[in-house]
C-alpha cells in the first residue's frame, strides 16, 4: 500500500522550516503556498511538498529576489537558473562597491583631512550603478548622431569607461573623482562630440574610413620616434610621418594631397583638438592602473601637428 503524504498544520510548518506563522499566511494568500487543503474548520494544511515550496521561497527571498519573480519561477515561467545568475552579478556589484567604500573608509582613518572625507562623501553618492551610468552617458552623448563606425565607437567607449578596481588608492579615487566631474561638464561633452564627428562627417559613406584611422597610428609612431631622437618637424622623419598622414586622409576624404590640403587638415586637427582630452586620457590610465601617461603620445601629436602646418606653409621667395 502506498504510504499516504504527511500532512502538517500551519505551525508544523513554521516549525519545519523555520518561517513564522504570519508570514506563511502572507505568502499563502499572495498565492506562493496555497495550503493543499483545508479542514472542514477552515484550517490550512500543508504536505511536504509544500514544505519543499516553502524552504525554496524563503531561500529565493534571502537572495532579494522579488515576489513577482518567485511567482514566475514557481509557475515555470521563469528560468531558475538564469535568475539567481543575474543575483550572482548584482551580489558581486554590491560586494565590489562595499570593498571600493571600506578602502576608503581605511584611507580616511589611516590619514585623516578633509581630502578623505570629500572621497568618502562624493563615493557615496556614486554608488558603481551610478558611476557606470555617467560614463555610459557620456559616450551616448559624444557619439550621439556621429556616423562613427560601429566597432570604433565600441573600442573608444570599452577603453575610455574605466571601473574602479575593488582596493583602490587613493590616487586612483582622486583621479575617478575627477573624471566624474569632466564627463558631467556639458561643454566638455559636446566639444568632445564635435571633435569626434568632423572626420566621420567629412568622410562620409566613403569605404575604408578606417584606413585614416590606421595612416594616423603609423604615422604617430614615426613621430614618437622623432621626438625621441630630438628631430624637428622639418627632417626627413616628418616627410615619411606627413606622407603617411595626409596621403590616407586625402583618399578617404576624396581630396587630392598638397600643400593646400595639408593646410586644410592642420586647421582642421587644430580646430577639432582639445587640451582636456589629453587629461582625460592620462585619469583613465590612473583609474586603471595602467602604466602612468608619460605624455609621449601626446608630445608625438604635436609634433605631427607641428610638421603638417610647416609642410603646408608656402616656400620663401629665393
Amino acid at each position: 500500500m502506498q504510504a499516504l503524504p504527511a500532512v502538517h498544520s500551519i505551525g508544523r510548518l513554521a516549525d519545519l522550516s523555520g518561517v513564522p506563522v504570519k508570514t506563511i499566511r502572507f505568502y499563502s494568500d499572495a498565492g506562493l503556498l496555497p495550503p493543499a487543503w483545508r479542514t472542514g474548520s477552515r484550517h490550512r494544511r500543508y504536505t511536504d511538498a509544500d514544505l519543499a515550496r516553502l524552504q525554496l521561497v524563503r531561500s529565493l527571498r534571502e537572495l532579494d529576489v522579488d515576489l513577482p519573480t518567485i511567482r514566475r519561477l514557481l509557475a515555470r515561467e521563469s528560468d531558475l537558473g538564469a535568475v539567481l545568475a543575474a543575483h550572482v552579478r548584482t551580489v558581486e556589484a554590491q560586494v565590489r562597491a562595499l570593498r571600493r567604500r571600506l578602502a576608503v573608509l581605511r584611507a580616511a582613518a589611516a590619514s585623516p583631512s578633509e581630502a578623505t572625507v570629500r572621497r568618502v562623501q562624493a563615493l557615496g553618492r556614486l554608488d558603481a550603478a551610478d558611476r557606470r551610468r555617467l560614463l555610459e552617458g557620456f559616450w551616448d552623448r559624444v557619439t550621439e548622431g556621429v556616423p562613427m563606425e560601429p566597432e570604433v565607437a565600441a573600442a573608444f567607449r570599452a577603453a575610455g569607461s574605466p571601473e574602479l578596481p575593488e582596493d583602490p588608492t587613493a590616487e586612483q579615487l582622486d583621479a575617478w573623482l575627477e573624471l566624474a566631474e569632466m564627463v558631467a561638464d556639458e561643454d566638455f561633452r559636446e566639444t568632445t562630440r564635435r571633435n569626434a564627428a568632423w572626420f566621420w562627417e567629412a568622410a562620409g559613406d566613403r569605404h575604408d574610413r578606417s584606413a585614416a584611422g590606421a595612416a594616423y597610428e603609423r604615422a604617430l609612431a614615426v613621430a614618437r620616434a622623432a621626438v625621441a631622437t630630438g628631430e624637428g618637424p622639418d627632417g626627413a622623419l616628418a616627410a615619411q610621418a606627413l606622407d603617411l598622414l595626409a596621403g590616407a586622409y586625402a583618399a578617404v576624404l576624396g581630396r587630392d594631397d598638397g600643400p593646400e590640403f595639408r593646410r586644410w587638415l592642420a586647421e582642421r586637427f587644430v580646430e577639432h583638438t582639445d587640451p582636456r582630452a589629453d587629461r582625460y586620457w592620462r585619469l583613465v590610465a590612473r583609474v586603471t592602473g595602467a602604466a602612468e601617461w608619460d605624455g609621449t603620445t601626446t608630445a608625438a601629436a604635436e609634433w605631427l601637428m607641428a610638421a603638417l602646418r610647416y609642410a603646408a606653409e608656402p616656400a620663401a621667395p629665393a
